[in-house]
């Protein structure tokens, strides 16, 4: 065998030096012996040329020639991509859109919207991820990047704004929300951009209602704004209006507090004017600089938009026409109503208000005065079912907010009462009440079973003073903060206890030395075990009439149809009292009025009892 190699070689050098000599050319494919141990190279396939990938092949595009992508070992050179067999090789980075390729951006690098293998970067199997990073109370990120006209399009055309749009060059841009949040989306792009939000990659059945935009021409920006959006994951597609539409562009995405957890929570309709704001949302801090108001009559020297303070969740923020203002409180300068009645509406907007038609108005209330229904019209897309009742006593009384059925731009009278006082806990405090001496309650989270929202009272057992109310208790006050009493017309709160046999929750409306005036409603064991106990509270602490209950259900309690006697000066009276609408007694009372409320807990051991709704009216 060795002799074979040595001839073979022998031969190759003399038909070399042949060659050469007389000017020839010498062309060989191949480096080494053929299939043999030798040579000082690569070897080359035996079936380098035959259209084929082999195993041993990265590409096979039929010659043996070096230069066109494929060399001549059928190996794959620099800059270029060989696809297919027979291997069609394209060079990346040429700028020219070739087959092969998805987009070809004249460069080689990643990270520009075109990788250096001249695949797309934001595809709809690979979305280019946005990571947001919270600053300031905000989650925001961005990516820059770029299309071509030659780009292969992913997304078909589609209407937007009334028009058939898209279907050029595109991106697609995957962004993750944790929590519900307000959503702005900005795209600025060099050529005129379609911009869709998504909530699966390049699939337009689940494009977000009004979320398609068109509104900027060549090189204005795009904007998109979602409103509460829910937790999850959305995908921004960025697209040429039209196949000749593409360059570079940014994408921006900005997370916000969602702005419909801010509540108008209480509004004082007495000088000085007033209005309580309440941050619905548990987790999240609104900046109230987002926020424009507007009030009717409106107001000369009021804001247009509220000041750069941020409402922690679960807070409450007090705005006012005292000037200077309290410690505390936003100061908003004068906020008038119907200088004759009393009546007016109070509105809370998307940035400054838009006082014609309404359009970003997410929270408002519309109230009566002693003259009927404010004089100005709503703005015009804003509708109420009713305005809320006049208040009765504007000193003492003012309007609360109860429940949060009506939805913007379509509002409720009846999310709105007006009370001497009402409490749903919905802070999660039981902010104006007096604290007991031994701190034995606790605001819970109760999803559930609670009643208006999330939160209700929970006062546990363990009570070391089961003689005395030494239970939160909360005093009424006159407009200038002052001890007062009042004589309601109606009294209704939610109760629930957590075990018949130990819970011996209490709330009684009477005045100091609770026990001998008044009336009530208690939870009791002992006397009568596993009852709910109502009675107008005397010596004997003996109630009128006591029904069976069921642990760990809530009960409506009202008291209804107030009867002061005598007429003319009243020292007592009666009042029907309803357990589930069903009326279940009469109260007699040796009082005709009331100066607080008394909530406590007489068991001597960890059950619970749970008050929430307290609504005086």
């Amino acid at each position: 065998m060795s002799f074979v190699r040595a001839t073979f070689r022998a031969v190759l050098l003399l038909g070399t030096l042949g060659l050469a000599a007389c000017g020839g050319k010498l062309d060989l494919n191949f480096v080494g012996v053929p299939g043999g141990e030798g040579g000082d190279g690569n070897q080359v396939s035996a079936t380098c040329g035959d259209r084929k990938v082999d195993k041993s092949e990265t590409c096979d595009d039929g010659d043996r020639a070096d230069g066109d992508g494929c060399d001549g070992t059928c190996g794959v050179e620099d800059g270029w991509t060989c696809t297919g067999a027979p291997s069609v090789c394209v060079k990346c980075g040429n700028g020219a859109l070739e087959t092969g390729e998805e987009c070809d951006d004249n460069n080689g690098d990643d990270g520009d919207g075109c990788s250096k293998d001249c695949k797309i970067e934001g595809s709809c199997t690979a979305p280019a991820l946005i990571s947001l990073k919270s600053s300031k109370g905000v989650l925001s990120g961005s990516v820059n990047s770029t299309t071509s006209k030659e780009d292969m399009g992913q997304v078909e055309e589609a209407a937007c704004g009334g028009e058939m749009a898209g279907g050029g060059a595109d991106r697609v841009f995957e962004f993750d929300l944790d929590n519900p949040a307000d959503i702005v989306v900005r795209v600025g792009a060099s050529f005129d951009a379609v911009v869709r939000v998504t909530s699966k990659p390049c699939d337009l059945t689940t494009e977000l209602p009004n979320t398609c935009t068109d509104n900027g021409a060549v090189g204005e920006e795009e904007v998109v704004e979602l409103n509460n959006t829910p937790a999850g994951k959305y995908f921004v597609i960025v697209d040429g209006k039209t196949a000749q539409q593409a360059g570079t562009f940014s994408v921006s995405v900005e997370a916000s507090c969602p702005l419909v957890g801010l509540k108008i929570d209480r509004v004082f309709v007495t000088e000085p004017f007033r209005t309580v704001l309440f941050n619905s949302n548990q987790s999240c801090a609104i900046d109230l600089s987002r926020v424009g108001v507007y009030a009717q009559p409106e107001a000369p020297d009021g804001p247009k938009t509220l000041p750069a303070v941020t409402l922690e969740p679960l807070k409450k923020r007090v705005l006012t026409s005292e000037s200077p203002p309290p410690q505390g409180t936003t100061f908003q300068g004068t906020i008038p109503f119907d200088a004759d009645g009393y009546a007016g509406a109070y509105y809370l907007c998307r940035g400054e208000c838009d006082t014609a038609k309404g359009t970003n108005v997410f929270d408002a209330v519309r109230w009566n005065g002693d003259s009927g229904k404010p004089k100005v019209a709503p703005p015009s897309t804003v509708s109420f079912d009713a305005n809320v009742a006049a208040l009765a006593d504007r000193t003492k009384m003012s309007f609360f907010r109860v429940s949060n059925d009506g939805v913007a731009p379509n509002f409720k009278a009846s999310d709105f009462v007006g009370a001497f006082y009402a409490e749903t806990f919905e802070d999660s405090a039981i902010t104006n009440w007096t604290a007991p001496s031994t701190v034995f309650y606790k605001t819970t989270f109760d999803p559930v079973m609670g009643t208006i929202g999330a939160f209700s009272l929970d006062l546990t057992g363990n009570n070391d003073k089961p003689g005395i109310w030494n239970g939160p208790k909360f005093t009424f006050r006159d407009s200038q903060g002052m001890p007062d009493s009042v004589s309601p017309t109606y009294v209704s709160l939610r109760a629930r206890g957590s075990d018949k046999t130990v819970s011996q929750g209490w709330c009684f409306f009477g005045n100091p030395g609770a026990e001998t005036a008044g009336f009530g409603s208690f939870f009791r064991d002992g006397v009568a075990t596993g009852s709910l106990a109502l009675g107008a509270t005397g010596p004997n602490q003996m109630p009128v009439q006591t029904i069976p209950y069921k642990p760990d259900t809530w009960y409506f309690i009202e008291y209804k149809n107030f009867m002061y006697t005598p007429v003319n000066n009243p020292t007592g009276g009666t009042v029907d009292v309803y357990v589930d609408t069903v009326k279940r007694a009469t109260l007699t009372m040796t009082t005709p009025s009331i100066s607080e409320i008394n909530l406590r807990n007489l068991g001597a051991t960890s059950s619970s009892v749970w008050f929430d709704q307290i609504i005086v009216r």
